[in-house]
């Protein structure tokens, strides 16, 4: 979590503004290479996250969590950071992917 945040850097406006303008312009495909990078790298670990395996999680479930996460993540960037901090913004983001991965592994 924290690696994708930081991905993001310091200049969150001016990130924000060029992630604004790349979807505006058509380039949204561009945006989402990461997004399945992170979806394929989930589906590789053989050593389980937090006691889960998501080695076995359905593509669909896959999809919406690593969207949920990027999407937030982008929102903050897009909107220069000031509601939420990088560290409550991890711990939040960490609880969000915990609690969906049970209902998960519940619903299995």
């Amino acid at each position: 979590m924290r690696a994708m945040i930081r991905g993001f850097g310091g200049r969150r406006r001016l990130r924000g503004t060029l992630l604004a303008t790349m979807m505006a312009q058509g380039h949204s495909s561009e945006l989402t290479r990461p997004v399945e990078m992170i979806a394929d790298f989930l589906r590789r670990q053989e050593i389980p996250v937090d006691g889960a395996d998501l080695t076995g999680m359905p593509p669909e479930r896959l999809y919406v969590l690593t969207r949920a996460i990027v999407g937030v993540i982008r929102a903050w960037a897009m909107e220069g950071g000031a509601q939420v901090s990088a560290q409550t913004l991890e711990l939040e983001l960490t609880e969000l992917v915990r609690g969906y991965v049970q209902h998960c592994l519940t619903r299995a």
